[in-house]
């Protein structure tokens, strides 16, 4: 009988779990409306309190125009990212954890010879947004480099003399003529994985990917999020679909959820009892 009242409030508290401790969208793009990746843009989707893109870079010339054809994407020149601040404000807290994703296209990008780490696409968080020529400074996220696939984590620094954090390379055979698609966690706080500013659940094109233990992702390292390229020559471009940033549900929220179902469960057996 206790089975079946555990089972029944793990039941109960499976149907609870959707609608109390869903993760939260705070920004999502799918670029299906026109306007650059800069400030005169809005996220489409979500955004929060109305915040819009900065363009990260000074050089006009490193345009960030959103096609409106379909399917709709955020077509991204030579070395220019966007980024939505996450500061506190207006009600709004920046959550422990956070997890980004992004379909993409290295499109026409290309590397140096000899070849650099930080060339390709990247999607990640920055500490500071400083308008130069390279947008990758104070930039702490994932490059995918455009002629092998291969996984670049990045710490912050220019894309001419920056080193990686580490790199990885890509499961299976790399396709640079499709869109791939990235998504990943930092637990910003250490809560959930022992570490402040460590990086976890990775996937790529489907696969898992391990990064081990890292504490790039502080809370000061993630001031703003976003996405952006870097190519060897002027004009080339990657391009960008389906973003977002989105909240982890606290587990200690997902376990209350569970406790309520249990003890909806045994106060329906006592009142029933009581009928009796």
């Amino acid at each position: 009988m206790k089975k079946l009242l555990l089972t029944s409030g793990l039941a109960l508290a499976a149907m609870l779990l959707p609608l109390g401790v869903q993760a939260q969208v705070y920004i999502a793009d799918d670029f299906s409306t026109p306007g650059d990746v800069n400030q005169n843009r809005t996220p489409n989707i979500a955004t929060i309190d109305g915040r819009n893109y900065v363009k990260v870079t000074n050089n006009a010339t490193y345009s960030t125009a959103v096609n409106i054809n379909p399917p709709g994407t955020a077509r991204m020149y030579t070395n220019v990212g966007g980024a939505i601040s996450l500061a506190d404000a207006a009600g709004f807290a920046k959550p422990d954890q956070l997890q980004i994703s992004s379909t993409f296209s290295t499109g026409t990008l290309t590397n140096n010879s000899p070849a650099r780490t930080g060339r390709g696409v990247y999607l990640g968080f920055w500490s500071d947004v400083q308008f130069t020529t390279d947008s990758m400074t104070d930039m702490y996220g994932v490059f995918v480099n455009a002629d092998s696939g291969r996984l670049v984590l990045w710490q912050g620094e220019a894309s001419s003399t920056g080193a990686a954090a580490a790199t990885l390379d890509y499961i299976g055979t790399w396709d640079d003529s499709v869109f791939h698609t990235m998504s990943y966690k930092v637990d910003i706080s250490g809560t959930i994985t022992g570490t402040a500013g460590n990086i976890y659940d990775f996937v790529f094109d489907g696969e898992s990917y391990d990064w081990g233990t890292v504490s790039l992702f502080t809370d000061a390292n993630t001031e703003y999020a976003g996405f952006g390229v870097s190519a060897a020559v002027v004009g080339q471009y990657g391009e960008f679909d389906q973003w977002a940033v989105t909240a982890i549900p606290e587990p200690a929220s997902g376990a209350m959820v569970i406790s309520l179902g249990i003890a909806l469960v045994f106060l329906h057996r006592t009142r029933s009892q009581r009928k009796l």
